[in-house]
C-alpha cells in the first residue's frame, strides 16, 4: 500500500528463474515445486509454472482447500516485536509512537480473528528505537533499489536478536518526504511499514495497514490481478472482452472464495460503489476483502483463513521467522548440535518404488541471501504418490546414541510420509503440505535411538495426502543426527 492520499501504486520485481528448461527435472517436478508468486504491497499476483508454462490465477477449489471455525478451536498466538527507525543522528524518525502502534495491532486481531490467529504486543516490551541511517533509507524492497539486499540482510540480523517474535519496521524513507509504502513477504524474516501518522488511505488512517501487510507475510496475494489500475471502467470492459470475457483475468490470489477485482484506482474511497458492470457482466467489488485496496478491507475469507493459519503454525515453529535449513542460520530453527552428522539428500545412495528421484536446485525459491534457504541450496525431489517408498542409506564414524532430524521441503503439492529407520517404524509422519514451497526447518523423527557404527538407512513412505494439496510428491534436503 501507498502512503499518500488514496493511491495506492503497484510496483513489479523481476522473480528468479525457478526452473529452466534445461534443467533434467522431469515436468512433473515442475508441477509439484511450482512456488505461488505471492505478493507484497506493491507487488500482486499469483502465479505458478505447469510444465514449463507460467500460468496466472490458478483457482483452488473448496474440495482442496477448506477451512472452519472447527478448525481453529486452538488459537495461534504470534508476538509482534515493533522497531521505530531513525537516522544515525535521530533525525527523520518514523512517525509511529508505541501507542498508536497498538491500534494496528488491534485492528489485525479482528481481522484475523476468524482464522484462530492473535497478535501479542505491549507498548513497552515489544516496542524498541534504533538509530541506522542506512536501514532507514530503505525505499521499497525490490532489487531496482541497490541497497535493498544489504537493508534486508540487516533486517534479518535486528529480527535474529528477537526470538519467537515476528519483526516489524517503522521507517522514513530516503529523501525529506516519508511518502514510501509497506512489505510483508515469507521471503525476507520481517515486514516493513511506514510511519503511523503518514499512513493515510481515503483521508483518514489506514488502520487496515499492518493487517494487510501481514496477510502478505502469511502468504495471501492480493485480490487483484498484477496488472496496472484500470483508468476507467470502459478500460476495464475492453480488457474484459479482449480476453474472452474470462472473469479469471481480474483474478489476484487464485482463491474461488475471493471475488474478481477489477481494480480500478478511483474506486478506493468509493465506498457506495459496490459493482461494475464490464460488458453487460457485473462484478461484484471486494471491497472488505482485507487483501483488497478498497477503504472498507478487514475481512479474510475461509480459503484465505486456511493459508494464514497454516503459515501461521510455520512462523511459530520458526521461533518468529520461517523456518530454515541452513545449518547455523537460525539459532531456534536449524542451528546444529556440536558433534552432529548432517547428510545431504542429494548425495546419499537411495532406492525407491517409482519415480527417481532426482537432484533439484533451490536457489530460485529463496530469492534473497537471507531468505529462509535449503542446505547446500538443494534437495532430492521425488514424485511419490500413494504406497511409494524411498529409502536413503547413510554411515555413521561410531555408535552413539542419536537424535534423528529430517530436513525437508513443504510444498502445496507435498504428500504426507512416515519414517522408518533401520527397518524399524519411529511413529513419526511428516505432513509436507504448505500454501508456498519453504523448507520445513529441522524435524525430529526420533529420540535417543542407539545406532551402531556402520551404514544404515531411513526410509520415507507415502501413507497419505493432506486435503489441501494440490498434487503429489515429497523433498528431502537433508539428514541430521545429534548426540
Amino acid at each position: 500500500m501507498q502512503a499518500t492520499g488514496a493511491a495506492l501504486v503497484g510496483i513489479e520485481r523481476q522473480e528468479p528463474t525457478l526452473l529452466s528448461a534445461a534443467s533434467e527435472v522431469p515436468t512433473e517436478a515442475l508441477v509439484s515445486l511450482a512456488r505461488p508468486r505471492y505478493c507484497r504491497c506493491m507487488r500482486q499476483r499469483a502465479c505458478r509454472l505447469v510444465g514449463l508454462a507460467v500460468l496466472c490465477c490458478l483457482t483452488i477449489g473448496a474440495s482442496q482447500l477448506q477451512f472452519s471455525a472447527a478448525s481453529a478451536s486452538e488459537t495461534i498466538t504470534l508476538r509482534v516485536q515493533a522497531i521505530r527507525l531513525a537516522d544515525d543522528d535521530g533525525g527523520r524518525p518514523a512517525d509511529t509512537p508505541a501507542a498508536e502502534f497498538s491500534q494496528w495491532v488491534e485492528f489485525a486481531n479482528a481481522s484475523f480473528a476468524p482464522a484462530g490467529i492473535a497478535f501479542a504486543y505491549d507498548p513497552v516490551a515489544d516496542f524498541a528505537e534504533v538509530r541506522s541511517t542506512f536501514l532507514n533509507n530503505l525505499a521499497d524492497p525490490n532489487d531496482t533499489f541497490p541497497d535493498w539486499q544489504a537493508q534486508g540482510a540487516l533486517g534479518n540480523e535486528i529480527a535474529a536478536r528477537y526470538p519467537g517474535k515476528v519483526l516489524v519496521i517503522m521507517r522514513h524513507g530516503p529523501g525529506p518526504t516519508s511518502d514510501y509504502g509497506g512489505s510483508g513477504s515469507p521471503s525476507h524474516g520481517f515486514i516493513i511499514l511506514p510511519g503511523f501518522g503518514v499512513s493515510i488511505h481515503c483521508g483518514t488512517t489506514a488502520l487496515l495497514w499492518f493487517a494487510h501487510e501481514m496477510g502478505h507475510y502469511l502468504g495471501l496475494g492480493h485480490t487483484m490481478p498484477n496488472l496496472p489500475a484500470f483508468a476507467s471502467i470502459a478500460e476495464a470492459a475492453a480488457y474484459f472482452v479482449q480476453n474472452g470475457r474470462t472473469a479469471s483475468v481480474f483474478d489476484g490470489d487464485g482463491l474461488s472464495d475471493t471475488l474478481p477485482d477489477p481494480y480500478m484506482r478511483f474506486l478506493e474511497c468509493a465506498t457506495t460503489t459496490a459493482a461494475v458492470t464490464l460488458d453487460g457482466v457485473v462484478f461484484q467489488l471486494p471491497r472488505d476483502n482485507l487483501m483488497s485496496y478498497y477503504k472498507e478491507a478487514a475481512v479474510l475469507t475461509p480459503m484465505q483463513c486456511a493459508i494464514v493459519r497454516d503459515m501461521a503454525a510455520l512462523v511459530v515453529r520458526g521461533g518468529g521467522r520461517y523456518p530454515t535449513n541452513v545449518a547455523a542460520a537460525n539459532a531456534a530453527t536449524a542451528e546444529a548440535a556440536p558433534g552432529a552428522l548432517r547428510f545431504e539428500a542429494e548425495d546419499l545412495a537411495n532406492a525407491h518404488s517409482g519415480p527417481e528421484p532426482v537432484e533439484q536446485e533451490m536457489t530460485g525459491f529463496a530469492p534473497y541471501p537471507f531468505s529462509p534457504r535449503w542446505s547446500q541450496d538443494a534437495q532430492l525431489y521425488w514424485g511419490a504418490g500413494s504406497g511409494k517408498w524411498l529409502t536413503l542409506y547413510f554411515s555413521i564414524p561410531e555408535t552413539r546414541r542419536y537424535s534423528v532430524f529430517v530436513y525437508a521441503t513443504l510444498s502445496p503439492y507435498f504428500d504426507t510420509v512416515s519414517v522408518e529407520i533401520d527397518g524399524k517404524a519411529t511413529g513419526a509422519t511428516l505432513d509436507a503440505y504448505a500454501p508456498q514451497v519453504l523448507p520445513s526447518g529441522p524435524i525430529e523423527v526420533s529420540s535417543g535411538i542407539e545406532l551402531s557404527k556402520g551404514q544404515h538407512r531411513v526410509r520415507f513412505t507415502v501413507i497419505g495426502t493432506n486435503t489441501a494439496s494440490l498434487g503429489h510428491g515429497f523433498g528431502v534436503d537433508c539428514l541430521e543426527l545429534r548426540p
